[in-house]
């Protein structure tokens, strides 16, 4: 068996404009939202980018798939949920003025957003979940009472996943704070102190407070860690480093088996779209200059998000020459939540590719 993937190539996106009106005329062409009902609450999940950062998705291409959707009759708004670690995101109330600030109003966009764990990320909803390894997967409310699911993700590297895309985009995106602790909960950061230069920036960065400096180097407190990974993301000496085998692999089987209880929650009324755009070593919870690691490809989508998250990194590869991801991050192997995610059923690897004009 085989899932469908549509592509338009996309190498050129200086004028956003142009590529928005390619998008639209493209999500038509493949009828993308057929699925999608007169007066059906529908939600984009995207990220809103931090705070100097620029990989988010361009706002006049959620213009169009707002657009494409309330052709179909359906109510669409964005969501999105907040983050573990510290900055602009970490409440609803500096997040939403930031996504304001990345292009992201409802008077730029026609829809309005809803993020969709409450003010501090404590609002959530527990899920049964019929697969995998736990019973229950907490999530935003959202997840609960939207009719149907536009999971737009912009692929990236990851120093925890090696990858990530529809499936991270949803899984992390859409769980509630306490969701995403309990995926993070198998990274234990540690630090070399041979390598600690006692600079504090893993310090600076952690939200949990969990990291202070000792006499020879930065000491973390793993009572209080949350293992969001920041501290390794942030240290310039390659000083903090996890158990890549066991971190890795239990994160990533974890996002697989949220974003199966999402997908089940919703009955299957959920599309996905990957931006294979400025594809850069790290995700986009950071807030420093892009480090790209990959050409432009273009605009992939499927009714699949195993088979969409496969080609992505299939036509990523081809487009690069190699494999960028495991050259960013060669402890990791990015496909462990894929082969995860199909042995729980939420889709299949095998797909087909059908590319637009």
């Amino acid at each position: 068996m085989q899932s469908r993937v549509y592509l338009l190539r996309v190498t050129d996106w200086k004028d956003v404009e142009a590529v928005a009106r390619r998008t639209a005329l493209f999500l038509r062409e493949i009828d993308l939202f057929a699925g999608v009902g007169s007066g059906l609450l529908a939600g984009v999940k995207l990220t809103f980018g931090e705070e100097g950062n620029t990989g988010y998705p361009p706002p006049p291409l959620v213009r169009e798939i707002v657009s494409a959707l309330r052709e179909r009759g359906a109510r669409p708004f964005l969501t999105e949920t907040n983050t573990l670690y510290s900055g602009r995101r970490k409440n609803s109330v500096d997040h939403l003025e930031l996504a304001r600030e990345h292009g992201f109003g409802a008077e730029q966009i026609g829809a309005p957003i809803l993020l969709g764990d409450g003010l501090l990320g404590r609002e959530e909803w527990s899920a049964p979940v019929s697969t995998g390894s736990r019973k229950r997967a907490r999530l935003s409310p959202v997840v609960r009472d939207m009719d149907y699911l536009v999971g737009l993700g912009h692929v990236t590297g990851h120093l925890l996943t090696g990858f990530g895309g529809a499936i991270k985009n949803i899984s992390m995106g859409l769980a509630s704070r306490s969701g995403k602790l309990e995926m993070h909960s198998s990274v234990s950061p540690v630090v070399r102190g041979e390598r600690c230069t006692l600079c504090g920036r893993c310090v600076a960065a952690c939200a949990a407070s969990a990291i202070t400096l000792g006499p020879q180097s930065a000491l973390i407190d793993t009572r209080l860690c949350t293992g969001c990974a920041e501290c390794l993301a942030v240290c310039p000496d390659g000083a903090v480093g996890i158990d890549w085998n066991s971190g890795s692999e239990r994160v990533q089987e974890r996002m697989a088996e949220y974003a199966a209880a999402i997908v089940a929650a919703l009955s299957g009324r959920a599309v996905f779209v990957n931006l294979l755009h400025q594809v850069t070593k790290h995700c986009d919870c950071l807030g420093a200059a892009p480090e790209v690691i990959a050409p432009e490809v273009g605009i992939a989508a499927s009714s699949d998000p195993v088979a969409l998250d496969q080609a992505s990194i299939d036509l990523l590869r081809a487009s690069a020459g190699g494999d960028p991801f495991r050259t960013a991050w060669p402890e990791v192997d990015p496909e462990v939540q894929l082969r995860h995610a199909e042995g729980l059923g939420l889709g299949v690897r095998a797909y087909r590719l059908r590319e637009s004009a």
